[in-house]
């Protein structure tokens, strides 16, 4: 074999590479100098090979990271706006409600203050009116203004706690509605990144498949050069997927769970299935710091636990956070649920989590020993057969 018989940068590290080097374009110090060392590790990398194949094949890679890096910048750029609209909006809103709440006489431009008196002035005069007469009347007959400006203060001081009740209902709202939006927004743009990445990752892998002749990219098979079997393509595109997903960042997902109280069920369960080996990789959040359980179960676990709400039952658990996560690896195959559980009985929780599967198969893709296995095993039937 030559020197460079793989490629310097398998197809599943250039997606971690593409990644790495979008970081450039982020507001944080931080990111940007994963971004930086990224970069001097790779011109390193093609300023110090020499063999002629695997120089072709860095500038292949270079070409198609510079246009997969423009894409990205793109959709960065798109989701960068929506958020800035996304914080004035909400900025605006509590400033309004704030303002809402601080109404006040000397507010000149105020008309609901002065509407208060108004209308408390001329609805509650004549209730006060009867009110006083009937229970004081050794004070005499009590009518006209006295009365009238009675009913305007009170008008007014309802009108000051309606208003200041509105701004402290609607403040978490609208800020749970911005949160919604925001990961909307984040949501739209790890998905078009994750095309981007994927498509970036098939046309890296094809070059690989052509440079490097000598290599398979499924097992032995060639993935998008030679023809493959319908079956080994669905598998191909899981595959895609996984190696996408485990190096891009992780969708995220609100749920709101009633409370213990409610005639609903108290807890949230997102089911998937695993094959042996498959890892899960997850992480959650309470909004407003509030706490929650998290619970990660086998089917008949779940089923159990369903009908006793057992904490020993969980294959993982962690109780009253506000925020976790773990990397989970399953030895059987079968059906596996997260769930979070709202421990409060009269509020309800909204959680935001997102979860990653690391599936075992991906190690046949691009793997030089599968390709030797497969290898050793035809000449150990074909001196069988001789």
């Amino acid at each position: 074999m030559t020197d460079h018989a793989n490629p310097l940068v398998e197809p599943e590290v250039a997606v971690a590479l593409l990644w790495a080097l979008s970081l450039e374009l982020s507001d944080e110090p931080e990111k940007r100098a994963i971004a930086q060392h990224a970069r001097q590790k790779f011109d390193f990398l093609l300023q110090s090979t020499q063999e002629q194949t695997a120089v072709n094949y860095l500038q292949g890679l270079l070409f198609e990271l510079t246009s997969s890096l423009r894409n990205l910048s793109y959709r960065r750029e798109g989701f960068k706006r929506q958020m800035e609209l996304n914080n004035s909006v909400l900025e605006e809103q509590i400033k309004s409600l704030n303002r809402l709440a601080t109404i006040s006489v000397k507010d000149a431009r105020s008309v609901v203050p002065r509407l208060g008196i108004t209308i408390g002035g001329i609805s509650l005069s004549d209730s006060i009116a009867t009110l006083l007469n009937a229970y004081l009347p050794s004070a005499g007959h009590v009518s006209g203004i006295a009365v009238f400006l009675v009913g305007a203060v009170t008008g007014y001081f309802l009108a000051e706690i309606v208003l200041r009740l509105y701004a402290i209902i609607q403040i978490p709202r609208v800020t749970k509605s911005a949160h919604h939006r925001t990961h909307v927004a984040w949501n739209r743009y790890i998905r078009e990144s994750r095309e981007v990445a994927k498509n970036f990752l098939i046309l890296v892998t094809r070059l690989r498949e052509r440079l490097y002749p000598s290599l398979g990219t499924f097992g032995p098979r060639k993935a998008f050069l030679g023809t493959i079997e319908q079956d080994v393509k669905l598998d191909i595109e899981d595959v895609l997927d996984d190696i996408v997903e485990r190096h891009l960042p992780i969708v995220h997902f609100d749920v709101n769970i009633p409370p213990r109280i409610s005639t609903h069920c108290s807890y949230f369960a997102q089911d998937t299935t695993l094959q042996a080996g498959d890892s899960i990789l997850f992480s959650y959040s309470v909004v407003d710091g509030a706490e929650a359980n998290c619970y990660f179960f086998g089917e008949d676990e779940f089923k159990a636990w369903r009908n006793s709400k057992s904490k020993n039952r969980a294959l993982f658990r962690q109780i009253r956070l506000s925020a976790g996560g773990d990397t989970l690896c399953v030895a059987e195959s079968g059906k596996y649920y997260l769930v979070f559980e709202n421990p409060s009985y009269f509020r309800p929780r909204v959680v935001t989590f997102g979860w990653q599967i690391l599936r075992d198969s991906t190690r046949q893709f691009c793997s030089f020993d599968a390709l030797q296995q497969e290898e050793i095993r035809s000449a150990e039937t074909q001196q069988k057969s001789n």
